[in-house]
């Protein structure tokens, strides 16, 4: 056996025990209970879920799974856990996500998951148990959510590699004298704006001593490939300026086409008020990107012909007062070049006013904004017949 899906309320003690070849798990969100040894000896398994539903884990259900690098975690509910159900096999797995269905994060559940690097406790999160990341020695950065309000003794005890926790709650959580015991007073902790002195003054905080403010919101923004381009930071977000500026940076050979939210503006400056997460997207100089089928009309809207070709479409300019709909390409005739238009709508009014043409074909130019906008006759066909106006 290969994969198993699991949709039962438990899954029996001993019930995959030593099914060396299985690789692939999918447990339900039925699934409330996981028997002791269940899936021990499973080597081949490279990965597991851990449900929402899930209330209970007994012990050594996944002892030995050697073959375990990553846990997605949602359980919302899950109260009692055996011993150390991974045992043997923590110090295997390098990635946990942990989902924001999670409230409590119970003892133990963590315990001594050495190769795990960093850790982003969600904002839903309010409670982390008893040594729940106990021994954690690998781990260089921690985030702690917003909802956070207690942290029991031990929790993080004995993660001595962490380098930075950020903690996102404007008030200071309760915590144990324990809770970080051996962990470096002189770690970087970054805090809420206007928080330093609660921090200061609160139990077991006050026993750190490099504190510093910032925007408590997560900024995320990344290349979708490193060897197409990188993100450059020109000024970060702060507590006295909370705008950030940024450009996509593209290697030798590309060139910047847009973010992820379709916008085209680089370098790019933004309000950080909230959590941002962007990635920017490159294409090859010389590369032709996208299929599209060409349909040639004549001027009365009769069908004479059409094609399949690869064109690059262009990124479309901004136009005040207008907004992005869709690239079209057409052609008139048979001996014409191909047109690739963009296609604008005006942002105050239902129908489509404005096109703007990219095409060496074309005999007008006008500059607006500092842009060059091309433009031809104003009656043309989109590659469906319909005309635009």
């Amino acid at each position: 056996m290969e994969e198993a899906t699991i949709d039962t309320i438990s899954v029996s003690n001993y019930a995959f025990y030593n099914c060396r070849t299985l690789k692939r798990l999918a447990l339900g969100e039925t699934v409330q209970s996981l028997g002791t040894s269940s899936f021990a000896n499973c080597v081949s398994l490279s990965s597991i879920n851990l449900p929402k539903n899930l209330q209970q884990i007994k012990t050594s259900c996944f002892e030995n799974c050697n073959g375990i690098d990553s846990i997605d975690y949602a359980c919302s509910n899950l109260t009692y856990i055996e011993n150390n159900p991974f045992n043997s096999s923590a110090n295997k797995i390098s990635s946990l996500k942990i989902q924001n269905s999670v409230e409590t994060i119970p003892p133990y559940i963590f315990y001594q998951f050495d190769k795990i690097s960093g850790i982003t406790i969600p904002n839903s999160v309010t409670s982390i148990g008893k040594s729940a990341f106990e021994a954690c020695s690998h781990m260089r950065n921690l985030t702690i959510g917003s909802g956070i309000d207690n942290i029991k003794e031990d929790a993080f005890k004995d993660c001595t590699g962490l380098l930075s926790i950020k903690s996102l709650s404007e008030l200071p959580a309760i915590i144990d004298s324990t809770s970080f015991k051996n962990v470096s007073n002189t770690v970087k902790i970054n805090i809420p704006c206007g928080t330093i002195s609660d921090y200061q003054a609160a139990q077991y905080w006050n026993s750190f001593g490099n504190y510093i403010e910032e925007l408590p919101y997560e900024v995320n923004i990344t290349s979708e490939d490193k060897l197409k381009g990188t993100i450059q930071v020109n000024s970060a977000a702060n507590c006295l300026d909370d705008v950030i500026i940024f450009e996509a940076v593209p290697r030798s050979g590309y060139m910047f086409e847009k973010w992820s939210d379709n916008n085209v503006q680089n370098p790019r400056s933004m309000i950080v008020d909230g959590d941002i997460s962007l990635i920017a997207y490159f294409y090859s100089n010389g590369e032709n990107v996208d299929n599209q089928t060409i349909s040639y009309w004549d001027k009365d809207s009769v069908l004479l012909d059409s094609e399949d070709i690869k064109i690059h479409l262009p990124i479309a300019p901004e136009i005040a007062g207008f907004t992005f709909v869709r690239w079209v390409v057409m052609a008139n005739d048979l001996n014409d070049g191909v047109n690739v238009r963009a296609v604008y709508i005006a942002d105050n009014e239902e129908s489509i006013l404005s096109e703007v043409v990219i095409s060496p074909n074309s005999t007008q130019k006008l500059i607006r904004d500092g842009n060059v906008y091309i433009l031809t006759e104003d009656k043309t066909y989109t590659i469906t017949g319909q005309k635009v106006q």
